[in-house]
């Protein structure tokens, strides 16, 4: 037996079905070609799409790995250190690596992904990476608060994705 509680949650589900579902239909009333994926791509500092089609993007999330196609369904996610690939309308293959961030993938076809940090994999610098994941392991073997040894944590995940994509690229 359903309580009030579970209809009315019940009630929000389908509303939200309901406005994804009208959402998606106006889009395509509007002449907007869902049959694309348009990706926009940016960290604070800079824009490396914005809006532009192309054919797929692969991106690491906290749920896993995931390969974006057109008409794919809609996502959300939370960016994990690695590399974002991106394969462009004339199949070039551009490679960034991404920190941390989030993905979105909409009903629209339109894919957003917002870096805290990003960077074209070819302009890592692999021997400064290096250096401050050895500063960070260093920095995890003094005794500090819980807070920072979090912290700590979070550079050396950052850090060893960092150079272990430095390393994927130099071969």
């Amino acid at each position: 037996m359903l309580s009030r509680r579970n209809i009315r949650g019940l009630s929000n589900i389908l509303r939200r079905c309901y406005a994804a579902t009208e959402s998606a239909h106006n889009t395509a009333k509007e002449g907007v070609n869902t049959e694309e994926l348009r990706l926009t791509f940016a960290s604070p500092v800079e824009v490396f799409f914005n809006n532009t089609v192309v054919k797929q993007v692969d991106i690491s999330t906290l749920n896993g790995s995931i390969g974006i196609l057109p008409k794919h369904v809609p996502v959300l996610g939370m960016l994990k250190p690695g590399v974002v690939r991106i394969v462009d309308k004339d199949d070039k293959s551009l490679q960034y690596f991404a920190s941390s961030g989030t993905l979105s993938m909409n009903p629209d076809g339109s894919c957003q992904i917002l870096a805290e940090e990003a960077v074209r994999l070819e302009d890592i610098d692999l021997a400064k990476a290096e250096e401050e994941l050895s500063s960070a392991q260093r920095r995890a073997q003094e005794t500090m608060e819980d807070d920072a040894r979090a912290v700590v944590q979070i550079e050396i995940e950052t850090y060893e994705a960092l150079v272990k994509a430095a390393h994927n690229i130099e071969k």
